[in-house]
C-alpha cells in the first residue's frame, strides 16, 4: 500500500497501533503473497505455488469473515462472494494434484496387477487436471480477478486511514482469538465418531481459523500460548485434513469410476482397490478423530 498508516513499516505488528492499522496490514500481506504466487499458479509451474496461493486466500477470506464487526460493510459485503469465487477456481486443480499424489504412494501397498489400471487412472485425472489448469489459467488473466485484487487493495488503503472502532491491535488480537476459539470449540463438541462428513469439515475450517489468526497477529499476543495452540491446531489439521482428502479422494475415484465411458477392467478394479482403501483410512480415522478433538480442546489456552 502507498498511502498513510500503510507507507514503509515494520513487518511486526504494534500492540498498541490502532487495530483497522493491524487488520489492514495483515490482509495486505496475504495479498501481496498472493500476487507473488499468480504466475507461478497461472503457468503451473509448482504444484507448491498453487497450495501456498490458496492458503494466502484462506486466510484473507479467514481473517476478513472473523473481523466482519472492524471491517466497513460495503468492503465485507462486495468482495467476500469475490474471494469465494478465487477459492472454487483454485479447489478442483488442488484436489487433482493431491489425488495424484495419493495414488502415486498407492503404487507401493496395492498388488502390483493393479499397475495397468492405475497408470490409465493417473492419465485420466491429468486430463481433468488440464482442463482444470485452463480455467485456472483463464481465471487469473481475466477482469473479474484483477477488478477483486486492485479493488480489495484499494480497500485496505481506506481501512488502514478509517477511524475504526477504537481498538489498539493487541484488543483485536485478543478478540479474533478468542471469537475463533469459541467458534471451534462449539463445532468441536458436536463432533462424535459418526458425525456427518460436513460437520468434520466444518471444523476443519474453524481450526484453520484459529490457527491463521495466531499465525498472522501473534506478535501482539502472548507468545507461549500462541505456540502452544498453533502446534495443537497443526497436529489437529493434519489429522482433519487426512480425512477430508480421504473423502474427495473417494469421490474423484468413484464418480471416474462409474462416470467413464470405456474404462477398461483393469481402471476399474484398480478404482475398487483405491476406493477400499478410502473405506478402511475413514474408519480407522473417525475413531480417533473424536477422541483427538476432545484432548485438543481441553488443553487449549484462552485469550479472553
Amino acid at each position: 500500500m502507498q498511502n498513510g498508516a500503510m507507507g514503509a513499516r515494520s513487518p511486526r505488528l504494534v500492540a498498541t497501533e490502532p487495530g483497522t492499522v493491524a487488520l489492514a496490514h495483515v490482509l495486505d500481506q496475504q495479498l501481496q503473497k498472493l500476487l507473488k504466487l499468480e504466475a507461478g499458479v497461472r503457468d503451473q509451474l509448482d504444484a507448491e505455488a498453487l497450495h501456498d496461493f490458496r492458503v494466502a486466500m484462506r486466510r484473507t477470506r479467514s481473517i476478513a469473515s472473523l473481523a466482519k464487526k472492524q471491517l466497513p460493510r460495503e468492503i465485507a459485503q462486495k468482495w467476500k462472494p469475490e474471494w469465494a469465487w478465487v477459492a472454487g477456481v483454485t479447489s478442483t486443480p488442488r484436489d487433482l494434484d493431491v489425488l495424484l499424489d495419493d495414488i502415486e504412494a498407492a503404487r507401493s501397498v496395492l498388488p502390483g496387477n493393479a499397475k495397468v489400471g492405475l497408470d490409465e487412472l493417473a492419465e485420466l485425472i491429468m486430463a481433468r487436471r488440464g482442463a482444470a489448469q485452463e480455467e485456472l489459467r483463464t481465471s487469473l488473466a481475466g477482469d473479474r480477478y484483477r477488478a477483486l485484487t486492485s479493488g480489495w487493495h484499494a480497500s485496505l488503503g481506506e481501512l488502514a486511514l478509517s477511524p475504526g472502532t477504537g481498538d489498539t491491535a493487541e484488543e483485536l488480537a485478543r478478540n479474533l482469538a478468542s471469537k475463533a476459539g469459541r467458534q471451534m470449540a462449539r463445532q468441536a463438541a458436536s463432533i462424535e465418531a459418526d458425525a456427518p462428513v460436513e460437520s468434520i469439515h466444518d471444523l476443519r475450517k474453524r481450526t484453520k481459523r484459529l490457527r491463521y489468526v495466531l499465525e498472522l497477529f501473534g506478535d501482539v499476543l502472548p507468545t507461549t500460548k500462541v505456540k502452544a495452540t498453533v502446534n495443537g491446531t497443526k497436529r489437529l489439521q493434519d489429522d482433519l485434513g487426512r480425512f477430508q482428502d480421504n473423502e474427495v479422494h473417494r469421490q474423484l475415484v468413484d464418480s471416474m469410476r462409474n462416470g467413464t465411458p470405456g474404462l477398461s477392467a483393469d481402471a476399474s478394479a484398480a478404482s475398487r482397490l483405491l476406493i477400499e482403501r478410502y473405506d478402511q483410512r475413514r474408519a480407522s480415522a473417525r475413531r480417533a478423530l473424536a477422541k483427538d478433538i476432545r484432548r485438543f480442546v481441553k488443553d487449549a489456552p484462552t485469550f479472553t
